[in-house]
């Protein structure tokens, strides 16, 4: 048996900083939504439940570029009043609104927001279920995304991320002075040279540094691009980067193992737990200001479940094919965690396991993954799996228990 490499690595969901003028935050996870009315206008924020991602989204810019105005009441005075306010739903999916404070806002402003701005609001509400039920879609649909087998490589090189040097600042007197003082002169030249000389020689330095990394940089390319099927080191190393690249739905920790001198490769993968997975729709009443939300029954979950973590199998089957144009077949198995009914702690139990031929896999139709059931799918394979047609599976032995040991 040839050279064996083993890496586990942690497929992460999104992580994005949102930079400003007023400061900087980091958004991690999935986020709340809501509506803000200011002096800078009518703001939707949302958050992509599952990926991390937020956008805030400028809706009405009120009576001018700056102000989003809310009369009080019409039997206000002639001055017109601005109040900023923030829409959010509550636990129960109904619109509350707050005043700057966080304080709940007076049921005659609040008539007034729904009054004046129904229309966003209701569209903000719309926009907020989608969201709900897109998580949904999301977990259903991961396998859309998978590439096709014998993709080119994706071969970047890596920028040079040293900071040039800063030029100097130079001294300068009004010539007047100058003349006058001669010898003050002559000293704010000499330094002044000094800096220019000091300056061009660390850009000197710099550009040769930074040739030096960029030829370096085209080497290491050419070399992955000759050896990427034959040296497992090279082959580890790529197919890492290239899957933290992906945005995962959530968190999933993955090792494999490379065997055959690079023509095959073991998958282990920590499936995620079905208690993670999205389980409510939601819908948006004609009548009223709340969004209504409803948990999936309990056998709809699984069922979910069951096509989330074939559809998260078959991903990254098809990332090892696409990336890896050396390997021949994929080993794959997914685990998760249950209680051990002997012991009450947690271990490791393999729901599903399968052995890919390259030849098998090129049979799929990757321009129609749209119609590809991935469940359906891993039948054309090798398969050791235990399940009912509803999502019950049972602890089975994988393929590579064998392989591992020998």
């Amino acid at each position: 048996m040839g050279l064996r490499f083993r890496r586990s690595i942690r497929l992460m969901p999104g992580v994005r900083m949102n930079l400003s003028g007023s400061g900087a935050s980091v958004s991690l996870g999935p986020r709340g939504t809501s509506l803000t009315a200011g002096k800078r206008g009518l703001h939707a924020n949302a958050g992509l439940p599952g990926t991390g991602l937020s956008v805030r989204k400028k809706i009405s810019g009120g009576h001018s570029p700056d102000q989003a105005a809310i009369k009080p009441s019409s039997r206000s005075n002639s001055s017109s009043e601005t109040h900023k306010i923030t829409a959010s739903l509550d636990d129960d999916g109904n619109v509350v609104f707050m005043d700057e404070s966080g304080q709940p806002l007076a049921p005659e402003l609040a008539r007034i927001a729904k009054q004046q701005q129904s229309d966003i609001i209701r569209a903000w509400m719309d926009e907020h279920a989608l969201e709900i039920n897109n998580a949904i879609e999301q977990a259903l649909n991961i396998h859309h995304d998978t590439p096709a087998p014998d993709q080119p490589l994706e071969l970047t090189p890596k920028p040079f991320d040293q900071a040039p040097p800063e030029p100097p600042v130079l001294e300068k007197l009004n010539p007047i002075v100058g003349l006058i003082f001669r010898a003050k002169k002559r000293r704010l030249d000499t330094e002044n040279t000094e800096r220019t000389t000091a300056f061009e020689s660390a850009m000197t330095d710099w550009k040769r540094l930074k040739q030096a990394f960029e030829d370096k940089e085209v080497e290491r390319l050419q070399n992955l691009r000759k050896n990427i099927g034959r040296e497992p080191a090279l082959m580890e190393g790529y197919l890492s980067n290239q899957l933290n690249g992906i945005t995962w739905p959530r968190e999933t920790l993955v090792s494999f193992e490379l065997l055959s001198s690079g023509r095959e490769i073991l998958i282990d993968v920590d499936l995620p737990e079905i208690e993670d997975m999205p389980d409510r729709q939601a819908s948006v009443p004609q009548r009223g200001w709340r969004v209504s939300t409803k948990t999936l029954s309990d056998t709809q979950a699984r069922k979910n479940y069951m096509v989330h973590i074939h559809g998260v199998l078959f991903r990254l089957a098809g990332e090892v094919f696409a990336r890896l144009p050396s390997i021949q077949q994929v080993t794959i198995s997914g685990y998760s965690q249950r209680p051990d009914p002997k012991t009450g702690s947690e271990v490791d139990d393999y729901l599903v396991s399968a052995q890919i031929r390259k030849s098998d896999w090129l049979r799929i139709d990757f321009n129609s993954l749209g119609q590809v059931d991935p469940v359906q799918a891993f039948e054309a394979f090798e398969l050791r799996r235990k399940m009912t047609k509803t999502g019950i599976f049972k602890t089975i032995v994988p393929f590579h228990a064998v392989a591992l040991t020998q």
